[in-house]
């Protein structure tokens, strides 16, 4: 398989496997899966704290229920007798339960076996001062009414000892409740991570040399899947690279013939009208010199076309030259594009050698300014260069300002593709009427 040079690969990676250079920052799959899953853990773990809390509650309830049954089937009451089994009040007649009850309750329990229950606490709230219990027991005749009061001062050390270490129990577990989730949730990230990092690090060394061999094994079918994808995505690409490359060779080679051909009669055309003693027709002149810069412009296009067609990733060989008096011969030769143009061209150099590609450099700088040319039909074209830098500004005055063509074609095209090949610096910017290209040779 012929090899196609890295550049041409990184692009497709970058729409692959996003790098973070031109993407908006955000946060990681792994992060947000780790977050996601430590939030439903901690609301797990916080929701079964509560529920443990009210169970507890809870439980305590039926406790005193339970013992205020008790003490409503031990009593022996007559008609209005009262009876105090160690803090648990029965009687008959709700009236004669303790006013504190009574106040506490709008009325009297109206379901037997229903337990009634409320917190006094202080005024601006607080710990509770005293729990009241109330409770109705038995059925019609035989009904009898039990409370129970809970004051905070008579409770005893063993029960807020219990309290204090069922509070202790209940936050340790929960503690180590979200421990234990996060070391899971740490290993399975370990484990899942492991071969999308291992995707990741094999799509990113992927090279044209390396598409004809097995995919990896990334444990799981989906990321294999993706592997594949990958792959043969690649494989495409490489594929319609090696086709664009065949073609601008060919085409480029195929062209230079008749372009050879058509240059070297033009010449011997002029030679014969130079040595000729008649007058040659302005109509048959006018022909001939656009013959010549046709056949001139299709030279500098197939020349830029061989050049990006290279294959060979070695760095071309440099010579030293003047880059003002290249500029400046380069300029002479396209002046053909501006005949009956009102455009003044400004040309302003300073002397400066440099080691260039000697043809890549003039292909560049031809690209250029034929297109500043070309695309100027009334206005101004102004040409610096100071060191190893040139600039090109094209300024429409007349009607074709309006309409915003100063310099897209195809020369700018190519000569993009040609400074990123050599690792120039070039910017290219337009405004409504002016455009503008920089190009810093290295």
């Amino acid at each position: 398989m012929p090899h196609i040079p890295l550049r041409y690969y990184k692009r497709y990676l970058a729409m692959v496997l996003p790098c973070g250079v031109n993407m908006k920052i955000s946060i990681s799959l792994k992060w947000l899966v780790s977050l996601v899953f430590l939030a439903m853990g901690l609301a797990l773990v916080v929701g079964y704290t509560k529920l443990s809390g009210r169970y507890f509650i809870l439980g305590m309830d039926n406790m005193v229920a339970s013992n205020m049954e008790r003490s409503a089937q031990q009593s022996q009451l007559q008609k209005n007798q009262v009876q105090d089994n160690n803090g648990f009040f029965v009687s008959r007649d709700w009236q004669q339960q303790p006013i504190e009850i009574q106040n506490a309750f709008t009325q009297a329990p109206l379901v037997p076996g229903e337990l009634m229950k409320k917190i006094e606490r202080k005024e601006g709230g607080g710990r509770p001062t005293n729990i009241l219990f109330a409770m109705r027991y038995g059925h019609q005749e035989k009904a009898v009414y039990v409370s129970h009061s809970l004051p905070r001062d008579e409770v005893t050390k063993m029960i807020r000892r219990n309290i204090k270490k069922s509070r202790k129990t209940l936050s340790i577990i929960s503690g180590l409740s979200v421990l234990a989730l996060a070391l899971v949730l740490g290993l399975l990230l370990w484990i899942v991570s492991r071969p999308i990092t291992a995707l990741g690090d094999w799509t990113r060394s992927l090279e044209a040399d390396k598409l004809d061999k097995p995919v990896p094994d990334f444990s799981y079918p989906e990321l294999n899947a993706m592997a594949d994808l990958i792959r043969n995505s690649l494989y495409s690409v490489h594929e319609g690279l090696e086709r664009k490359q065949q073609f601008l060779q060919y085409t480029s080679h195929e062209l230079r013939t008749p372009i050879s051909v058509i240059r070297n009669n033009l010449e011997l055309l002029y030679r014969l009208q130079t040595s000729s003693k008649e007058d040659v027709d302005d109509k048959q002149q006018a022909t001939i010199d656009r013959i010549d810069r046709a056949s001139l412009t299709m030279k500098h296009l197939t020349e830029t076309l061989l050049w990006l067609s290279k294959e060979s990733s070695e760095p071309l060989p440099k010579k030293e030259i003047a880059l003002d008096i290249l500029l400046k011969d380069v300029v002479a030769e396209m002046q053909y594009l501006l005949d009956a143009k009102p455009v003044k061209v400004e040309v302003d150099t300073q002397a400066f050698n440099i080691a260039l590609p000697e043809v890549v450099a003039k292909i560049v700088l031809g690209n250029l300014i034929r297109n500043a040319f070309q695309h100027t039909w009334e206005g101004d074209v102004v040409i610096r260069q100071r060191g190893n830098q040139v600039e090109i500004i094209n300024t429409e005055k007349g009607e074709e300002a309006k309409e915003g063509d100063l310099g897209f074609g195809l020369g700018l095209q190519l000569t993009q593709q040609l400074v990123d090949q050599l690792g120039w610096t070039y910017e290219n910017t337009s405004q409504l009427n002016e455009h503008k290209v920089v190009i810093a040779f290295s």
